[in-house]
Formats: C-alpha cells, structure tokens, sequence
C-alpha cells in the first residue's frame, strides 16, 4: 500500500511540471555544455516521458 501511495505523489508532482519550468532549467545551462537543438530534443523528451507516465499511471490505477 505504502508503494502505491508513494507512486500516486511521484505521479502527482511529474503531472506539475510544464515546458515553461523545464525551459528555464535547460537555459540555465550553458552552450559550451550543451547545443541549443540538445536542449530542444531534452524538452521534447522530458515533456513525451511525463505524458507516458501521466497516462500510463492512469491506465494500471
């Protein structure tokens, strides 16, 4: 029961995050670390993984 409560606020506080908070992480690094179109592949893949396990959670809940 303790994993499936657990499970439930992971899920809850993956389902918070936007492309707004995850953009103005990636800004905060720099270029010489990682390319601007790097930076836009780890949103685009970042936002598909919480939909996947937003919607995933909702089909086993």
């Amino acid at each position: 029961m303790f994993v499936i409560i657990e499970m439930k606020k992971e899920i809850d506080r993956i389902s918070q995050i936007n492309e707004q908070q995850v953009t103005t992480v990636l800004d905060g690094v720099s270029e010489n670390v990682m390319s601007k179109i790097y930076k836009e592949s780890v949103l685009k893949l970042l936002l598909y993984r919480k939909e996947w396990l937003v919607n995933w959670y909702m089909e086993v809940k």
